[in-house]
Order: structure tokens, then sequence, then C-alpha cells
């Protein structure tokens, strides 16, 4: 076989029987440790997990892969086919990669694959409960919130953080800035992000959040547990009706749906007591009901 077939042909290729299973292991092994294509090593990876091969040699590279590759995805393939087929063998590799893991991707996933009630995943989940925790002392925040920061990808390792003094703390990278008060994230400002983590529904103590210029059009169900919220944006997405999760946010004081695809406002934001601000600007609403205009509080924007 030609050794620049990619996984795909490599699969198909044993799965009509034209190459043994050691034989696909082997090209999708070349793949892996040989080619500068990432998609390509992924799907290679992918494939070998899936081929469920128990093989010393297999182990070997899985984990190296989780120890020193450089992609994230490579690292979170390899974690999660080490624990569900080596968890024995692995267990000291896994330990060690959750404790010095700085992508907030692998960690994120080493929790959504820790599920079983057996003496290893316990040892595991314990190990990671050691890292958030010691996540949660480096940025000063409630244990609680780790978890969004992880959803979100925090870069642990190159994420400015800013303390003004012993009650706030700001983190800063690329596309997102955090401000953490007394333990709690209170501000969120994320963009260019591709969904709303449930997490957020963590963020009890959160006061303002500006979701600007993403490609959001829903909101998760979580998103109703922010009842502090008093200032939200949701400017330039693609909402096309205001989400329902908003109808128990009644600390909302300012509200920007602007420049969405929405064509109607439901009457609910009418009971909203303490909004003032409502910027509708740049939708395709073409009627406002009475109860809104009606509101002596209200200023519409549109």
């Amino acid at each position: 076989m030609n050794e620049t077939l990619n996984p795909d042909q490599v699969l198909e290729s044993f799965l009509k029987k034209k190459i043994t299973k050691e034989e696909a292991l082997n090209f999708l092994i070349t793949i892996l440790e040989k080619s500068e294509n990432p998609n390509l090593r992924i799907n290679s990876l992918r494939i070998i997990g899936n081929m469920n091969h128990d093989n010393e040699r297999i182990f070997r590279i899985l984990e190296n892969s989780l120890i020193s590759d450089e992609i994230p995805e490579i690292r979170t393939l390899s974690s999660e086919i080490i624990v569900t087929q080596y968890i024995q063998e692995g267990l000291n590799t896994l330990k060690w990669a959750i404790m010095n893991e700085n992508s907030a991707q692998v960690l994120s996933h080493f929790k959504s694959i820790l599920t079983k009630n057996t003496i290893p995943y316990s040892i595991l989940r314990n190990e990671l409960d050691l890292r958030i925790e010691g996540i949660a002392s480096y940025f000063d925040i409630n244990i609680e919130e780790v978890q969004f920061l992880l959803d979100i990808g925090i870069q642990l390792l190159t994420s400015t953080q800013i303390k003004m003094d012993d009650q706030i703390n700001y983190i800063y990278q690329e596309n997102l800035m955090c401000v953490i008060e007394n333990k709690h994230i209170t501000e969120v400002n994320l963009t260019s992000y591709p969904r709303i983590p449930n997490s957020i529904g963590k963020l009890k103590s959160l006061d303002t959040l500006n979701f600007s210029s993403n490609n959001f059009y829903e909101l998760p169900l979580e998103f109703k547990n922010l009842t502090n919220l008093k200032s939200l944006d949701l400017s330039w997405n693609d909402f096309k009706i205001i989400p329902n999760e908003l109808i128990k946010l009644h600390s909302l004081q300012d509200l920007n749906i602007s420049n969405n695809f929405i064509t109607e406002l439901p009457e609910w934001i009418s009971t909203f007591e303490n909004l003032v601000y409502l910027n509708i600007k740049g939708n395709e609403i073409d009627h406002i009901p009475h109860s809104i205009r009606r509101s002596k509080k209200i200023k519409l924007l549109n």
C-alpha cells in the first residue's frame, strides 16, 4: 500500500480486507508519528482508538502522545483511549498528565471521561480535584467556577493576570476578559467563540456579560441561573428570537440585542422591573408591544 494514503483510505482498505489489522495499524502509526498535517494525525489516532487493539506498542505510542505531543487534540484523544483501554498500565502516566497538563481543553475532557465507579477512576478524579484546587488558588477564584474557565479554554500558562488588590483580579487573553471580585467572576467579555458552555450557569455572582460579535443563536438552559446579571450584550450575533432563558433575569438593567435577526419582541420583557436600556437596533422588528412602548422606565433604542 502507498504510504501517502490518508487514514480513511487505510481504514477502508482494512474493512475491505485488503490489508490486515496489523498492517492498518502500522500505516496509521506512521501517519501519526511522521505526518505534519494535524488533521491527518488526529484522524489516525481516532481510528487507532476505535480499532481497540490491546498492544504494548500502541500503549507506548499513546503514552508518548499524551505526555509530549504539541497538539491538544492529540493529547485529549490519547488520554481518552488510555483511560478506556489501558487504565491499569496507564494510571501513573494519566496522573502525571493531569497534574502537568496546561491545556484547559484537555483538563476539561478528563473530567468528562472519568465517570466510572472503579478504583482507578476514583484515583484519577481525586488527582483532577487537586489540580482544579490549584487552578482555583492560582486565579483566586471559587472552585465551583473553575469549570467555566476550563470550558472556554483559558490559557493556563499565557493568560495575563492583574491583581488590583486583595479583592479584584483581572484575567486577559486574546478573546477573553474576566473580572474576579471576592473570588467570584463578576464580569465576562468573550468574542470569537463558537458556543456558550453550560458551566456559565455556575457564575451566580455574574454582573456584566458581553457576548458581542460571536455567532451565537441560542443560550444554554443554565443561563437562567444568572439572576444577578445586570448588563447583557448579545449584539452582533445570529439570534432570531429573544431567548426564553432570559425570562427570569429580573435584575437586568441593560439589554443590548442589536444587530441580530430578531423579528419580534416578547411581552415578558415589559415585566423586567429594573430594565432601563433596551437596544434593538439593526434587527427586523416591525412591531413593538404596547406594554414596552408604555413603559416609563425602559429607554428603547431602535
